[in-house]
């Protein structure tokens, strides 16, 4: 019992030890450990932290632990695909994924990635907006936006990333988001914005 005991002591100073290591900026190591003391680790660090892994499937299973173990706001960067030319068929929800992602790394205090994902080009920056309720804007010049983000306009919204314009009720489907928004204009007013419930695909 006392053996377990001073075990127990010895791996609690060692983690003090390693987290000063960490704070003060000395170069830092831990072998032969098990995931879930990793995420123990790793939420235990004051610091911001790049977490590397090897694949996607144990990012995503870091950042679950993670997130859960320390209330952190965990965010994983997935690495794009790489679509050939002559591919017609895709999903683009790992692109939304990992463009948000992106958006998000900047006030993340973990960020989980694979290397693969690491050495792939990003952007300086990702542009976004947002619509709030009184604003002003121009409808023309908002689609245009859509349209340079790279969204797709449709005649009904069912897919992230695209939106439909019916009068003075805009549907949009945000790629950073769960479900769709409508937003009722009067002429360049927004007058009401809120969320939308998918019933089969539809709104």
């Amino acid at each position: 019992m006392l053996d377990k005991i001073l075990q127990l002591k010895n791996r609690e100073n060692s983690v003090n030890e390693f987290v000063e290591s960490v704070r003060q900026g000395i170069p830092s190591a831990v072998f032969g450990v098990s995931d879930s003391f990793k995420n123990y680790l790793v939420s235990v660090l004051e610091n911001k932290v790049l977490f590397i892994v090897k694949d996607g499937v144990k990012a995503r299973a870091f950042t679950e632990g993670i997130r859960e173990l320390s209330g952190k706001k965990v965010v994983y960067i997935p690495a794009k695909d790489e679509i050939l030319l002559h591919s017609k068929a895709f999903s683009k929800d790992n692109s939304f994924e990992r463009i948000r992602a992106l958006a998000e790394a900047s006030t993340a205090e973990v960020i989980i990635t694979t290397l693969e994902a690491l050495m792939q080009i990003v952007p300086k920056k990702i542009n976004q907006f947002a619509l709030e309720k009184n604003q002003d804007i121009s409808q023309s010049d908002l689609l245009k936006q859509f349209v340079l983000l790279g969204y797709t306009r449709v005649e009904t919204v069912s897919n992230k990333g695209s939106f439909a314009l019916r009068g003075d009720i805009l549907d949009v489907y945000p790629i950073n988001s769960d479900n769709p928004i409508r937003v009722d204009f009067f002429g360049d007013t927004v007058v009401r914005k809120k969320i939308m419930t998918l019933k089969r695909g539809k709104i």
